[in-house]
C-alpha cells in the first residue's frame, strides 16, 4: 500500500509511517484511521478495544498482533483476496473497524475510507472499484433505500454484514444481488469473525460456516465454545446459544442473558423475533421492532414488543390479529410499546434497555 484515501483526499504512507510523528489532519476520523496504519507498519504488538458483550460484560480487552494478522490472512483466504481494494465505512476505534485496516495492510490492497454514517456509501464515487467492505445491518438499511447507494453496495465484490441478527426482508433483497454477500459471526475477542455465511448466489448458506482452524462445540447451557488459533488454542465460552450441525456448521439462535422466562415458559428473544419478523415479511409489514422481557408480579416476566415507530402509526389492531394466529400462546406480546427512533450504541446495535425505557405503550 503506497497510499490511503480517506474522503476524498489521498494520503501517502512513507511520510505517515517514518516521520517523527503522526501528521495531524485536524479530523478526529481521519487521524484515527492514519494512527492505526501508522501502528501497525511500525510493529506495534499489542491494540486495544472495546468489547461488545458476547463472553460477558462489555469491558475493555487487549488483542495481540498476531491474533489480528491471524484473522487478516484468514479471510482473505477465504474470499480468495490477493490484492484489490478494501472500503472502510465503520469506525476503526472498534475491532470490525481496525481490521478492515489490517485486511488491506495485510493483503497489500488499496485502502478506501469513509466516515461511518447510516448511509456511507451515499457519496462514494462510482468509479471506484472495491473488492471488500464491511457495513452493520442499520447501514445495509440505509444504502438498500438510495437508488444510487444500492448500485455502488451490489458492484462491491464481497461484502461482510455483522454486529447483529438480520431481519428477512433485507435477505431477501440481498439474495438478489450477483455480487458475494455474508452474515458473519464474530467478536472482538476473536479479532472479529469466526464464521460465515453466504447470503446470495446459486447456492446460499442455510448455516453458519466455520472458517478453517477454528473448532466448535457446546457447554451445558447451550452455548458455543470456540478454540483454535485465533484464540490461542484456549476454550472460548461465549453467551451465544447454537444449533451444531456438524463440525464445520452451526445456527445461531439467540443470547442467553436475552431469555424471557414468562410463568416458567423460557423464551429465546432473537427465535422470537425471527419468527415475527417473516411473519410481518409475509404480510407486507415494514415495522422494525424488537422482543424484550419486562417484570410482572404473576408470572416474572412478561414478552413486550416495541416498534419503531411513532405510537400513533401502528395498527395494533391489524398486528395483534395476524400475531395471535400466526404465533403459539406463550409467545404472543402482552405490552405493545413503539419509540420513533431506537437509541444505538456507538457500534450502531440498538440500546435495548434504554430504548425500552424511552418506549411509550401504544393504546
Amino acid at each position: 500500500m503506497k497510499s490511503v484515501w480517506i474522503n476524498g483526499k489521498t494520503y501517502p504512507i512513507d511520510p505517515i509511517v517514518s516521520g517523527p510523528e503522526l501528521i495531524k489532519t485536524g479530523k478526529a476520523f481521519d487521524d484515527r484511521v492514519l494512527q492505526i496504519i501508522r501502528d501497525w507498519i511500525q510493529g506495534k504488538m499489542v491494540f486495544v478495544f472495546n468489547t461488545s458483550g458476547s463472553t460477558g460484560e462489555p469491558h475493555s480487552i487487549q488483542i495481540a498482533r498476531a491474533k489480528m494478522l491471524h484473522s487478516a490472512r484468514t479471510t482473505l483466504k477465504f474470499l480468495n483476496l490477493e490484492s484489490g481494494t478494501c472500503l472502510l465505512c465503520l469506525d476503526p476505534e472498534f475491532i470490525a473497524g481496525t481490521m478492515m485496516i489490517i485486511r488491506a495492510l495485510v493483503g497489500n490492497m488499496d485502502l478506501f475510507v469513509v466516515t461511518p454514517s447510516s448511509n456511507p456509501l451515499k457519496e462514494f464515487p462510482g468509479d471506484i472499484s472495491v473488492d471488500l467492505c464491511a457495513f452493520v445491518p442499520l447501514q445495509v438499511r440505509k444504502i438498500l433505500n438510495d437508488r444510487y447507494s444500492s448500485r455502488i453496495f451490489q458492484n462491491i465484490s464481497n461484502i461482510l454484514i455483522g454486529g447483529a441478527d438480520l431481519p428477512d426482508s433485507l435477505i431477501s433483497k440481498i439474495g438478489k444481488f450477483s455480487n458475494s454477500v455474508y452474515h458473519t459471526f464474530g467478536m472482538t475477542e476473536t479479532a472479529t469473525h469466526i464464521a460465515l455465511q453466504r447470503l446470495n448466489g446459486p447456492s446460499p448458506d442455510e448455516y453458519f460456516q466455520v472458517v478453517p482452524g477454528v473448532g466448535i462445540q457446546t457447554d451445558d447451557r447451550g452455548c458455543l465454545v470456540i478454540k483454535g488459533e485465533i484464540t490461542g488454542n484456549n476454550p472460548l465460552v461465549t453467551n451465544d446459544m447454537v444449533e451444531i450441525v456438524d463440525r464445520s456448521q452451526f445456527r445461531w439462535l439467540g443470547r442467553i442473558d436475552h431469555i424471557i422466562n414468562s410463568g416458567g415458559i423460557k423464551v429465546i428473544v432473537e427465535s422470537l423475533e425471527k419468527n415475527i419478523g417473516e411473519i410481518f415479511f409475509d404480510e407486507g409489514i415494514i415495522l422494525p421492532f424488537f422482543i424484550s422481557g419486562i417484570p410482572d408480579k404473576k408470572f416474572g416476566q412478561r414478552i413486550a414488543i416495541i416498534f419503531e415507530s411513532d405510537p400513533d402509526q401502528v395498527d395494533i389492531k391489524k398486528i395483534k390479529a395476524i400475531l395471535k394466529n400466526k404465533l403459539k400462546y406463550y409467545e404472543i406480546p402482552k405490552e405493545w410499546k413503539a419509540l420513533p427512533a431506537f437509541l444505538r450504541t456507538s457500534t450502531n446495535k440498538v440500546n435495548r434497555e434504554k430504548s425500552l425505557k424511552k418506549s411509550k405503550k401504544i393504546r
